[in-house]
């Protein structure tokens, strides 16, 4: 794939890591472990198709009835991920002789898949917090528009901040 291919599905194949050190400089460091490979870890241990996963982890509509066998997969499959955050806290921490991190805030349309803030909760240090970056703008007046940045704000925190810095 080109540049632009690969662009559009970052959040799917990396996580990016950013802590904001005492002196506000970024730490940043891309992890090679995504949505897309917890998904794939999860169909593969149940023998189903990476779509199936997907429409169960992510269909808020009907979280009744979602295969909880499949949510349960959840906490094994981020596994590796738990341990490369771990591991970049702990390096950052030497490296900046630095207290460690007291919260995280994760956003992305996976962070909203429903017990992946608990199961991160579970294994790391920081709380771990979902981030709606329009929680603190204000919006037009549309309920409509509140609704939908409401619902599906983590998802769109590239694109608030791409906005930002245009205006």
């Amino acid at each position: 794939r080109g540049r632009e291919g690969k662009r559009g599905k970052r959040g799917e194949e990396v996580t990016t890591l950013v802590i904001r050190g005492s002196n506000n400089l970024p730490f940043i460091r891309d992890i090679a472990f995504a949505g897309n490979d917890i998904i794939q870890l999860i169909a593969n241990e149940k023998n189903i198709a990476p779509e199936i996963v997907t429409a169960n982890l992510f269909d808020s509509e009907n979280s009744g009835q979602k295969n909880q066998d499949i949510t349960n997969c959840l906490e094994s499959a981020c596994q590796r991920l738990v341990v490369d955050v771990k591991e970049s806290l702990r390096y950052y921490k030497t490296q900046e002789k630095s207290a460690p991190a007291e919260k995280m805030l994760i956003c992305g349309s996976f962070a909203m898949v429903s017990g992946l803030i608990e199961t991160l909760n579970s294994h790391l240090v920081a709380d771990v917090v979902l981030w709606n970056p329009f929680e603190k703008i204000d919006c037009l007046q549309d309920s409509s528009c509140q609704n939908i940045l409401k619902k599906s704000g983590p998802a769109m925190a590239l694109a608030a901040g791409l906005a930002m810095r245009s205006i």
